[in-house]
C-alpha cells in the first residue's frame, strides 16, 4: 500500500494515528501479515503552487511551507521544495513509531 504524501502539519500526527487505527480495524489477519507500504513526503513544486494559489489557497498554506522546506532544482521542472534534511528524519521517526504503535504488522520497505 502506498502511504503517500505525508504532509506535515500542526495536526499531522493524529490524523495518521487515526488513519494507521482505522487501517488495523478494515483488515484480517491474513491481509495484515501481507501488508508492506512504501511512504513518500511530499515534494511541492514551484509551479504547481503558483497554480494552485488560485485553486486551492487555504490547501497550499500546508503544502508550500518554505519554513519548513528547502528549495531543489529539478531536471526540467524547475524549482521544487521539501522538508528540510534532518527535519525530514525526525518526521520520518515520527511516523514510523506511529507505524509500530498501531499497526506494527506493517512492513514498510520504501520512504522517501
Amino acid at each position: 500500500m502506498n502511504l503517500s504524501p505525508v504532509v506535515v502539519h500542526e495536526n499531522w500526527l493524529p490524523l495518521w494515528a487515526e488513519l494507521l487505527q482505522q487501517l488495523g480495524e478494515a483488515t484480517n489477519e491474513a491481509t495484515r501479515a501481507q501488508l508492506k507500504a512504501e511512504v513518500l513526503f511530499l515534494p511541492h513544486e514551484e509551479s504547481l503552487h503558483r497554480v494552485n494559489l488560485g485553486w486551492h489557497p487555504k490547501t497550499e498554506d500546508l503544502l508550500w511551507r518554505p519554513a519548513m522546506q528547502e528549495t531543489t532544482r529539478s531536471n526540467g521542472r524547475g524549482t521544487d521544495v521539501r522538508y528540510r534534511t534532518g527535519d525530514k528524519g525526525r518526521y520520518a521517526r515520527q511516523l514510523f513509531d506511529l507505524v509500530e504503535q498501531h499497526t506494527p504488522y506493517l512492513d514498510v520497505r520504501y520512504a522517501l
